[in-house]
């Protein structure tokens, strides 16, 4: 695949920013945090028609947007069996006004064959974060299952003009956007997990995400790096970025990567051996705070 040259300048800019962020003690989960508080910011912010959370195992996000946008009708698709009856079962999305659907999103609809990786054979599969539509080359063993799926341009149809879309699938976000001609000119800000190292069979790695995304009018502005390897990346459309909200929450966001996340931890607070040392006090302090038990 030949990619765009503007593409790689973008995937080239998104690279600084990794390079600014502290990966010492829990600097990879802040740059998370940090990237998903942005995205959220945004959403916020452009109070889309429609947010559709595309491998949503608890519905995180999804809460958070029904929170933070009331008259925002909020979807989350949930593959696996496991996690969509583990979920389920727990929280009543019905009440919280979230659409939880058992169905993948992927580039036909009908129905796909869902992986589900296992420790060890004979394992029953459980509630877990990395089932994938694709074969994991780390996983000797799997458990295969059909379930049911559709294309984000059959669901989403004619139903919204402004939509927001999270997209978390394990290797497979190729394979939703295959789905999702029609639908991506209708989105304003994406955030998608994406790979530099092709972990999956048959995966689209991060540099062909942000091409084809690109062509759909989507530019890549912010990402994180939770994973070595692995990272997520937010999307926004040129309506969003003519928003001069959003262009706010977009350089406090930077400004943080550049400065608040950047600072690496005192020498002290990275010796194993110290923190070893310090973890019963701070215990100690814990139980001791008002309101703090156990």
């Amino acid at each position: 695949m030949v990619v765009d040259a503007q593409a790689v300048v973008l995937d080239l800019q998104l690279r600084g920013q990794a390079a600014r962020f502290s990966t010492a003690l829990d600097g990879r989960h802040r740059s998370a945090q940090a990237l998903d508080d942005f995205f959220h910011e945004v959403v916020e912010t452009l109070a889309p028609d429609l947010f559709l959370e595309v491998g949503a195992f608890e519905a995180t996000a999804s809460r958070r947007v029904r929170a933070a946008v009331p008259a925002c009708r909020v979807v989350a698709f949930e593959a696996s069996p496991v996690n969509y009856e583990h979920h389920r079962a727990r929280t009543d999305f019905d009440a919280a006004g979230i659409e939880y659907l058992h169905s993948a999103v992927s580039d036909h609809t009908g129905v796909t064959t869902l992986l589900l990786n296992l420790e060890h054979a004979g394992d029953e599969p459980a509630p877990v974060g990395w089932t994938s539509m694709l074969r994991h080359r780390g996983f000797e063993h799997v458990r295969p299952v059909e379930v049911a799926s559709t294309t984000l341009d059959d669901f989403v149809a004619d139903a919204a003009d402004r939509v927001a879309l999270w997209i978390d699938v394990e290797g497979a976000a190729g394979l939703v956007l295959d789905g999702a001609a029609r639908t991506l000119s209708r989105v304003d800000v994406l955030k998608v997990e994406v790979e530099d190292v092709p972990s999956w069979e048959g995966q689209t790695l991060s540099l062909d995400i942000t091409a084809r995304l690109l062509h759909a009018g989507l530019y890549a502005v912010a990402r994180d790096v939770e994973y070595s390897g692995q990272h997520n990346v937010v999307f926004l459309s040129e309506r969003a970025l003519r928003d001069h909200h959003v262009r706010r929450h977009l350089d406090l966001h930077l400004y943080d990567v550049a400065h608040r996340f950047a600072r690496e931890p005192h020498p002290v607070r990275r010796s194993e051996r110290l923190r070893a040392l310090a973890r019963p006090v701070r215990r100690v302090a814990r139980r001791a705070r008002p309101g703090t038990h156990g």
